[in-house]
């Protein structure tokens, strides 16, 4: 969080999901596009940021390591409508 995102290039981001909201904050106010990679939980504080940004819900559950996400942690992309 402390290195400079730059604004003339697309930034990705995939925050902890214990504790996404900083990252989700700093991506409202980020002058350049910003694509996120979270969980799906519209009951988080977090979630409130979504105003500004278009929201892509991933179909299904997303493997890491051969081990499937459960259903509090499907995973959605984040940017910043055009």
């Amino acid at each position: 969080m402390e290195c400079e995102w730059p604004t003339e290039r697309p930034v990705y981001i995939n925050p902890p999901f214990s504790q996404p909201l900083p990252w989700v904050r700093r991506a409202a106010s980020h002058a350049g596009p910003v694509t996120m990679l979270l969980p799906v939980d519209p009951t988080t504080k977090w979630w409130t940021y979504s105003e500004g940004f278009e929201v892509i819900l991933i179909g299904s559950r997303l493997h890491f390591n051969e081990a499937t996400t459960y259903a509090r942690q499907t995973l959605c992309i984040w940017r910043k409508a055009a």
